[in-house]
């Protein structure tokens, strides 16, 4: 926006005479009376600029001010753990904790409603809302699905609101790291075995009763450290031997296989096409049908690359804080965003027309989607996970063991 301090008042002329502002040519003669007019018309002119360059900067500044005082911190809840992306449902926010924990908070008050212990301890893994049930997974080898309202005392339980009545807890057998569970379809979807290993696997249980449909695996390479993504049928998971699949959903059945390097990262699924990323900072975009590459672009980027998709555009963002913005059928570039500080496991997250991104320094920053204008930002602690936004509010998770809601602009 243009200051309006590069721009000069221009009070209008009178009489047919030039503007008082401008110097008479030399040797001109004025008149005392002339003298006068043009004094007093220069002094009008100098107090009506005056005027107009202090309403501006008063317009600038209430806006700056009613954006500041318009973000606020509603509240936060701490432990004594690294805390993850949350998921948000039935008015309670659900978050876990490296220390093996699932916190249910309240989403206006921010007291605890109840918190489940694992027993074992959880890293970088979102929870999963779904059919009255909040599913987590741990590194103790399990997957554990509690009712959604419940209460209890830790150990491997799945909880009833009103009776604490176990639901189910399936043994994965192997290492999870950086996966969350997905449900679609009356199945949840679960990959195993982080790192080196022989249990590398994506299985599929009825996301009921716990029950296992399939199982999937492969041989080479390390295990799966992504979220599978669910659509049409297809489940595609990014997987540690360097290739995504693309996995009947039904029977686990694999439908093809692209080798693009390391894609042990979270795909997304629009409009018949899934996007993936290397750990090398390549975006992919493939035909979610067949796997041919329809296009794909280099950020440069030596490390992990986040994504999703909505509005028709791509949005990635690089571990060193860039953010780009494709176009997603076509993947020319629509623009860019520097941000202030690196982004560490935290993928962007667009609801309604906001674009959200959390950076490892601690700043909430909202755009504007279509043209990645900051709308606004916000301070909090140091981050290394995704938002999840509901009903205006922002929560997210720190490295310090904060829970933090914050309330954007109305």
């Amino acid at each position: 926006m243009e200051s309006s301090m590069d721009r000069r008042g221009q009070p209008p002329e009178s009489d047919g005479e030039r503007s008082p502002l401008l110097t008479p040519l030399q040797g001109q003669s004025t008149t005392p009376q002339k003298k006068r007019r043009n004094l007093l018309a220069t002094r009008k002119g100098a107090l009506f600029s005056g005027l107009i360059l202090l309403l501006l900067l008063g317009l600038g500044l209430g806006v700056m001010v009613l954006r500041a005082s318009s973000v606020t911190q509603q509240w936060v809840f701490h432990t004594n753990s690294p805390m993850f992306s949350p998921a948000v449902a039935n008015g309670l926010v659900y978050a876990a904790s490296m220390d093996g924990k699932l916190h249910a908070v309240d989403a206006q008050s921010g007291q605890e409603k109840w918190s489940f212990s694992t027993g074992g301890y959880i890293y970088y893994s979102t929870p999963t809302v779904a059919h009255g049930l909040v599913y987590i997974a741990s590194n103790r080898r399990g997957l554990y699905a509690l009712n959604a309202q419940a209460s209890n005392s830790g150990g491997l339980y799945a909880l009833d609101a009103q009776s604490g009545q176990e639901k189910w807890s399936f043994p994965l057998g192997s290492n999870v790291e950086y996966a969350s569970p997905v449900v679609a379809n009356g199945l949840i979807y679960m990959g195993a075995g982080a790192g080196p290993g022989p249990l590398r696997k994506l299985v599929a249980l009825d996301a009921v009763s716990g029950h296992l449909i399939w199982a999937w695996s492969y041989q080479e390479g390390m295990g799966i450290e992504s979220t599978p993504a669910v659509a049409n049928g297809i489940v595609y998971i990014g997987a540690g031997d360097g290739k995504l699949y693309a996995l009947d959903a039904q029977s686990g059945q694999e439908k093809w296989s692209f080798p693009g390097g390391n894609l042990n990262s979270a795909p997304a699924v629009a409009n018949g096409i899934v996007y993936t990323s290397t750990y090398g900072g390549e975006v992919y975009a493939l035909d979610a049908f067949s796997g041919q590459e329809k296009w794909s672009f280099s950020t440069g980027s030596p490390n992990y690359v986040a994504m999703t998709v909505a509005h028709g555009i791509v949005y990635a963002n690089t571990t060193e804080g860039k953010v780009y913005a494709f176009d997603a059928r076509l993947g020319s570039q629509k623009w860019t965003y520097q941000a202030q500080d690196v982004i560490l496991y935290a993928t962007p997250v667009v609801v309604n027309s906001m674009l959200y991104l959390v950076t490892s320094g601690g700043e909430i920053v909202a755009l504007d989607p279509l043209s990645g204008h900051v709308k606004w930002s916000y301070k909090v602690a140091e981050i290394q996970s995704s938002p999840a936004i509901a009903n205006g509010i922002v929560y997210v998770g720190s490295v310090g063991g904060e829970l933090s809601a914050i309330q954007g602009p109305s």
